[in-house]
């Protein structure tokens, strides 16, 4: 049985005790949105990178191209796509040959 996505524990942006993700207030510190608790300070604690940079990380270390660069990618659907077409275009000639064969 899938169990609720409520029911995940986060840690406290506070002190970084594991509190359950619907939770007003942290258990351990007792930290909660009157005392610096906020939506803006939800994921402080997990020391997150910082986004920028990150299309240059995702092609020098995964050689990913930046979700913003679509050239290339755009070449090879455009390539593979022709190839699926043309390789179906060639089995589909077979496959008549062979039925007029045996026709004959």
């Amino acid at each position: 049985m899938a169990r609720d996505r409520s029911q995940r524990s986060v840690p406290c942006p506070n002190c970084g005790e594991l509190i359950p993700a619907r939770a007003l207030a942290c258990r351990e510190c007792g930290s909660d949105a009157e005392t610096g608790w906020s939506d803006e300070t939800y994921l402080d604690g997990l020391d997150l990178p910082d986004t920028e940079g990150y299309e240059a990380f995702l092609e020098s270390e995964l050689g990913i191209a930046a979700p913003g660069a679509r050239g290339r990618s755009r070449k090879r659907l455009v390539r593979n796509t022709l190839l699926i077409i043309l390789a179906l275009s060639i089995s589909g000639a077979l496959v008549f040959l062979l039925f007029l064969m045996r026709i004959l």
